[in-house]
């Protein structure tokens, strides 16, 4: 960093060491730059997602949730005064950017920890419909062509393989998908992903093998379509699950 005339604001700067929760740390680990020990956090707040020393995303969450829950008050009363088109896209403006920001990494935190953001977008959405807490969802994400959490995980997954297979993202991004299935060229190795044995909850959760494992699952027809064209069949697929 010196010789490209570089430098830290070492008060600012801290460490984080990623591991199992039943993993002890030893509490003495330090590291030191110029003398100066920086400071051990349990999570980190880095380009807008919280990072936690476990990667479980409940601090993600619990943030997200707080952005959105303040949306709700506002859809109370607009939906008096707006029709439902206007609320819809007042929702793609206000509530769905939180929904997507980072959700490939996020995305693949534990259902219990999601389910609180889900609690929230399926509230929001009863408001714009003028229904009770005590009616069913379901229903109304399929008739408004809105996709819950765990949907907008799995397009935008899809829409990230589409791309690596497609060349259309750099290398560097590429390169966590693109390991070959096996030297043979098979039907069945042509347009997919190599998927290890996963023995971790780790491995299991991770970004790169809930991606590999939704393409996997794809019709092979789709992969070559046109980038809208297979935007709009993903989405009709996903949808209407």
């Amino acid at each position: 960093m010196k010789v490209n005339k570089l430098s830290l604001n070492l008060e600012k700067t801290k460490f984080i060491i990623f591991h199992p929760k039943r993993t002890k740390i030893p509490n003495n680990f330090t590291i030191k730059i110029n003398g100066m020990e920086l400071e051990r956090v349990c999570f980190i707040k880095y380009l807008g997602i919280y990072l936690d020393q476990h990667l479980r995303f409940d601090k993600q969450i619990n943030f997200l949730n707080s952005k959105i829950a303040r949306f709700s008050g506002l859809f109370y009363k607009l939906r008096n005064l707006l029709d439902l088109k206007t609320l819809i896209q007042i929702y793609y403006s206000l509530v769905y950017p939180h929904l997507i920001y980072g959700i490939l990494s996020w995305g693949t935190a534990s259902t219990t920890i999601l389910k609180r953001l889900q609690i929230i977008q399926n509230k929001i959405i009863k408001i714009i419909n003028f229904k009770s807490p005590y009616d069913h969802v379901s229903p109304l994400y399929k008739q408004l062509s809105i996709l819950n959490i765990d949907k907008i995980f799995t397009f935008n997954c899809l829409k990230l393989m589409y791309k690596c297979k497609h060349s259309l993202v750099p290398n560097s991004i590429s390169s966590l998908f693109t390991q070959p299935v096996h030297p043979y060229m098979t039907r069945f190795s042509e347009g997919n992903f190599s998927l290890q044995i996963i023995h971790t909850n780790y491995g299991k959760y991770s970004p790169s093998y809930a991606c590999k494992y939704l393409w996997s699952a794809l019709p092979d027809e789709l992969k070559d379509l046109p980038f809208a064209q297979f935007r709009r069949a993903i989405m009709e697929i996903i949808n209407y699950r």
